[in-house]
């Protein structure tokens, strides 16, 4: 499937730019760099899921969960309460 693409420009002051060349984040580069850290942005916030998200970062599926890794970037989030939740349900099954 084919999907239309926007493009969006971005204006940064010269010093950011300019910090961004000294670690080696050229013109090049920073494209993909932005896509990535909106993909991962946007995952954190449970805005896309994970496949979208790395089809947007543009890598494939399993890199982007190692990179989420590398980030400290939770691929699933299990809050107390869905432990609690899954404790009940244990409690309820006969033995």
């Amino acid at each position: 499937m084919i999907e239309k693409e926007v493009t969006l420009q971005v204006r940064l002051p010269q010093d950011v730019a300019l910090a961004l060349q000294v670690v080696g984040l050229e013109k090049e580069s920073l494209p993909a760099e932005m896509r990535q850290a909106l993909a991962f942005s946007l995952f954190r916030r449970q805005l896309l899921s994970i496949g979208r998200a790395a089809e947007l970062a543009g890598i494939p599926l399993a890199r982007f969960m190692d990179l989420l890794a590398e980030n400290e970037i939770p691929v699933v989030e299990y809050t107390s309460e869905d432990l609690a939740d899954d404790l009940a349900t244990l409690d309820r099954i006969p033995r």
